[in-house]
């Protein structure tokens, strides 16, 4: 067996002298684990006078527990009040955007089904002008010319007005 750096780290680590200790767990109950009696009083924070200090009573206990609440939502008899702020101030706005967003949405698949309808029409009425050409062949009707491509040149002149021909450079 070779001798490695290693070897007396795999004995020290099983020695019993050397081994880890680690805490046992314990049960620790958070706030919302009390049973509260109710609301005993309320006061504002000293660190931050934006929150109350609710304190409630925990029952069959003359302990007290302190949960901080949001000042404008304030203390209830069972925790912190429901925040209901928001609905009754912008509820009426949130539902007139949501009609207005479902009345869009409508009227764009109403115009959608309206163009859809009449292009299978202007398709079809395509289909019948050219089959009533066919049979009737209406060959005596003039062809139409083509558009010409060009124009003629227009003459124009850039030199001042004066005797053209008799002007030497």
């Amino acid at each position: 067996m070779s001798n490695s750096r290693w070897d007396g780290y795999q004995q020290a680590t099983q020695a019993p002298g050397l081994n880890r200790q680690f805490d046992t767990q314990t049960n620790v109950l958070a706030a919302d684990s009390f049973v509260r009696s109710g609301l005993v009083g309320q006061q504002v924070n000293t660190i931050d006078p934006s929150f109350y200090d609710c304190i409630y009573g925990v029952a069959n206990s003359a302990n007290t527990v302190i949960e901080r609440c949001y000042k404008d939502i304030g203390c209830c008899a069972d925790g912190c009040c429901k925040n209901g702020y928001w609905h009754n101030r912008y509820g009426w706005a949130v539902a007139l955007i949501v009609i207005f967003c479902i009345l869009v949405i409508v009227a764009f698949v109403i115009w959608l089904v309206v163009w859809l309808f009449n292009r299978s029409k202007d398709k079809q009425q395509k289909r019948e002008l050219y089959e009533h050409y066919e049979e009737n062949n209406y060959s005596g009707l003039p062809t139409p010319q083509p558009t010409p491509t060009h124009y003629p040149a227009e003459q124009y002149s850039y030199d001042p007005a004066r005797d053209r021909d008799n002007y030497r450079y």
